[in-house]
């Protein structure tokens, strides 16, 4: 998924086989009605979308995106009843349920964690980072980061001193 939309018309916003508005007709979108959109087709205006476990198409100029994102990692649900949520944080409405075992998608560390935003079964929300076990192993704040580190000085260059260090006799332990 490379985005959300919401559906933006008012009518019926005609769901096709093909990008193209003489293909055959799966359905119909109704105003409000949330897509998770896979690929804008030669740029657009059409984009592929999942609609009712198939793959389809519908012309984007009525669809208000609402998120585009990366997939930073894939996790694995370690609480047997886990609360999906409209927002990142326990005072927003719960808007769905996962189980142990169940997989998502992490687009996104909301404020670094312990909140993140989730994809999973064709729908997106928040929950807790505590309840993932995520594939990479990354959890903390730095997850997804690129950590650069400057190799110091040498000689009789001791580098930057404060607070009575001095930058040569910094040590940093590293994981692998």
């Amino acid at each position: 998924m490379i985005a959300t939309g919401i559906v933006d018309h008012h009518g019926r916003l005609a769901v096709r086989t093909t990008p193209s508005g003489s293909s055959e007709s799966l359905g119909h979108l109704q105003n409000g009605d949330i897509v998770q959109i896979y690929e804008y087709m030669n740029g657009g205006p059409w984009v592929k979308i999942d609609y009712e476990g198939q793959v389809a198409y519908t012309h984007s100029d009525y669809l208000n995106v609402t998120q585009m994102g990366e997939v930073i990692d894939t996790a694995t649900v370690t609480h047997h009843r886990l609360s999906v949520r409209s927002g990142p944080g326990a005072s927003h409405d719960t808007i769905d349920r996962l189980t142990t075992g169940d997989r998502v998608e992490i687009i996104k560390f909301v404020n670094g964690g312990p909140w993140v935003e989730v994809n999973y079964n064709g729908k997106s929300g928040y929950t807790h980072l505590d309840h993932l076990n995520l594939h990479s192993g990354n959890t903390g704040p730095l997850a997804g980061r690129l950590i650069v580190v400057d190799a110091g000085h040498g000689g009789h260059d001791p580098g930057a001193q404060g607070n009575g260090l001095v930058e040569k006799n910094a040590k940093l332990a590293s994981g692998s």
